[in-house]
């Protein structure tokens, strides 16, 4: 859901054109903007593949099951990966960020120094969750 939520959130969100300099709030300018970038992407990793495979498979762990297939669905089981990919929209955040509050550099390393902890903490976490 939040997913999907971005999505919307991010067709209606203005930007600064690079050349003009200038606020750019008409929504057909926002639209083919964010089409031709990360629309593609934002779109796939909004996929619960979990959910639409659950009707022809009887359960969610025989939904996870069938992406745990060899062959059948090994492609499909690549889409997840695709939600890692998001994260390099962070960066262009925090750029953002800055330019705009005006931030301090050592608030924002102290912020991204922060950020790559909870990260790393998050992903040291569902490891031991896979293997327990």
């Amino acid at each position: 859901i939040i997913f999907v939520l971005d999505i919307i959130v991010v067709f209606r969100t203005a930007f600064f054109d690079q050349e003009t300099r200038l606020l750019v709030t008409e929504p057909w300018l926002i639209a083919r903007r964010y089409l031709r970038s990360y629309f593609v992407l934002d779109l796939l990793s909004a996929v619960p593949l979990g959910v639409i495979l659950m009707p022809y498979c009887g359960s969610s762990t025989g939904a996870e099951q069938v992406l745990r297939a060899p062959r059948l669905v090994r492609q499909l089981r690549m889409l997840r990966i695709l939600r890692l990919l998001r994260i390099s929209k962070v960066k262009y955040y925090l750029d953002t960020i800055q330019d705009r509050l005006h931030i301090h550099p050592g608030v924002l390393r102290l912020m991204k120094f922060t950020l790559i902890v909870f990260m790393v903490t998050h992903l040291n976490a569902c490891l031991f969750f896979l293997l327990g």
